[in-house]
């Protein structure tokens, strides 16, 4: 309690909202560079790697992207932690529910695959997939940061309840 009497009232203030997006995916749209192949939209990015799979990327199909057994997926949101995330595939079958980096396992219904990470990052990574997976679109739930009263565009984010503007000038201050 002494603590948090001793924090400035602005830091106590700040507030995470929580925000979705959706990026979608193709072999056909996918920027290949090497052995990967890459998408971005909005906040989001999206990274396969063939790392030890001996099927190569996959470029033809126009509706979904395969990921193969022994690549690798990171997912990156530039805008906050990922706190969901929700990836649909072409049929039941090719649903496959991944584990993450940080031992999160997804879950899966129907086409749905569903994963909750189980620590706060703008990153999510699944290092090797086990079983042939079809993904149409990966839609995530993030959380940002309110910076309050400032409404210049270079906020810079400290840790997951301060932010500060740094607009000469400024006089809303840290929140």
């Amino acid at each position: 309690v002494m603590v948090i009497g001793m924090l400035p009232m602005s830091i106590l203030s700040a507030s995470a909202a929580e925000v979705s997006e959706t990026i979608a995916l193709a072999g056909s749209t996918g920027t290949v560079s090497g052995e990967s192949i890459s998408w971005a939209s909005g906040s989001l990015s999206f990274t396969a790697n063939q790392n030890t799979s001996s099927n190569a990327i996959r470029t033809t199909d126009t509706d979904h992207f395969r990921l193969y057994v022994g690549f690798s997926a990171t997912l990156t949101c530039s805008a906050g932690n990922i706190t969901k995330i929700v990836m649909t595939a072409t049929g039941s079958s090719y649903a496959i529910a991944p584990t993450g980096s940080d031992g999160s396992v997804g879950t899966v219904s129907g086409t749905t695959i569903t994963i909750v990470p189980k620590e706060a990052s703008n990153t999510y990574t699944i290092p090797s997939i086990t079983k042939q997976t079809r993904i149409k679109s990966i839609a995530v739930t993030y959380a940002t940061v309110d910076s309050g009263d400032c409404a210049h565009t270079n906020v810079e984010t400290i840790a997951a309840v301060d932010a500060t503007c740094t607009t000469a000038g400024n006089t809303a201050g840290t929140k």
